[in-house]
């Protein structure tokens, strides 16, 4: 299993590899490209990023957490080898605002139209995919990026 981790620990570590603070909806950042500034040693220490939310989709429903029905033997071992957050909470009660407030790192009600069903999020509001792309690292995502 995985080493514990925690909210905290891992976003410390994320911001401190992205050079910025949050998180995402549905995206992955391969670690950095060339053009990036690599450390010293020439070989770069900074992770590999995959973070995977799905709408409506409660935490034992997985055989990772003995689920006897749902088998997903590859988002098993992802989860294995990385980190897994055993303890979260969303920060609001409704998936738009959520995703907005993983984006920007930020509580939803600050984020204006950007916690609205059918609202946008302001560009104004730095999004952690950006910050990692700046940063150098390979961005994508799929679905509700």
């Amino acid at each position: 299993m995985a080493d514990s981790c925690t909210r905290r620990r891992f976003l410390i570590q994320a911001a401190a590899a992205a050079g910025g603070a949050g998180a995402s909806g549905a995206w992955a950042a391969g670690k950095p490209t060339e053009q990036a500034s690599a450390p010293s040693s020439g070989q770069d220490k900074r992770p590999n990023i995959l973070f995977c939310l799905a709408d409506d989709w409660s935490w034992p429903h997985a055989s990772l957490t003995a689920d006897k029905v749902v088998k997903v033997p590859t988002f098993d071992r992802m989860a294995r080898e990385g980190a897994v957050f055993r303890s979260a909470y969303v920060a609001a009660p409704s998936c738009t605002p959520s995703r907005a407030a993983i984006l920007t790192g930020q509580w939803h009600w600050r984020l204006e139209e950007g916690s609205y069903l059918y609202g946008t999020l302001p560009a104004k509001f730095d999004v952690y995919p950006d910050l990692l792309e700046r940063a150098g690292y390979h961005v994508g995502h799929t679905r509700k990026g």
